[in-house]
């Protein structure tokens, strides 16, 4: 069922905000870099992928629905940084931004009755619940941490372990994305010289790969952080 014409414009100013995100992450990103915090900046550079990740779930929705999505202005960064905190609260701000657009988002498709914008959206409310948990739990440890140098480091060493993303998702979500037709085939051949026919294997010989999806980060980390609940 196609999106009707507001529901449309509501997704896409959700799109925007997702890239203009985005944009914030990789403004702080630069800030600590500056810094000389060099774990920091690829957090805040990963967390900008995560953020056209997003971005790119809204898109497909709209799309597959038969609308157009289209992404609106977006206007440069406007962030002011003086301290380590002070990126980190920016981050905690915004994302509580994005939060209450999604479920503006939500109450929207609620009140017109559109029960196919549901999975994805609730994906989302939970999403931003552990976004949120997430910065949060930084600025506490940074507030714990004060002024303490080697504390600091410590911190921007811990952050640093994030694995890095890519803005189409993890290889799972990108398969799950392919028709099954052009997904590839791991296929197995004849060991025998004899039973090779041709120079192609048989449709039976090729069995297509589903690997399960499992988790790749520590069981303490959180939506892809490596950062944990001080004691």
């Amino acid at each position: 069922m196609e999106l009707t014409p507001d529901l449309e414009a509501a997704f896409n100013r959700q799109i925007t905000l997702e890239f203009s995100a985005s944009m914030v992450y990789r403004q702080l990103g630069i800030e600590l870099a500056g810094r000389d915090l060099p774990g920091m900046a690829a957090w805040f550079r990963h967390q900008a992928d995560e953020e056209i990740v997003h971005a790119n779930k809204f898109i497909e929705h709209v799309t597959d629905r038969g609308n157009t999505a289209q992404i609106g202005a977006i206007d440069a960064p406007n962030l002011t940084v003086d301290s380590v905190l002070d990126a980190f609260e920016a981050s905690l701000a915004h994302e509580r931004k994005v939060s209450e657009s999604i479920r503006e988002l939500y109450r929207a498709t609620e009140a017109a009755g559109d029960l196919d914008a549901r999975p994805l959206l609730n994906f989302f409310l939970e999403e931003q619940i552990e976004e949120e948990a997430t910065v949060g739990e930084i600025c506490g440890r940074i507030k714990l941490i004060d002024n303490d140098g080697p504390g600091l480091l410590r911190l921007d060493e811990e952050l640093g372990q994030r694995p890095a993303g890519t803005t189409e998702g993890t290889p799972a979500e990108r398969a799950s994305r392919e028709p099954a037709r052009a997904r590839p085939q791991a296929c197995a051949w004849p060991s025998s010289p004899s039973l090779v026919s041709s120079s192609r294997p048989s449709a039976s010989a090729c069995v297509s790969p589903h690997a399960p999806r499992h988790a790749s980060l520590p069981a303490s980390s959180r939506s892809g952080r490596t950062c944990s609940r001080s004691a």
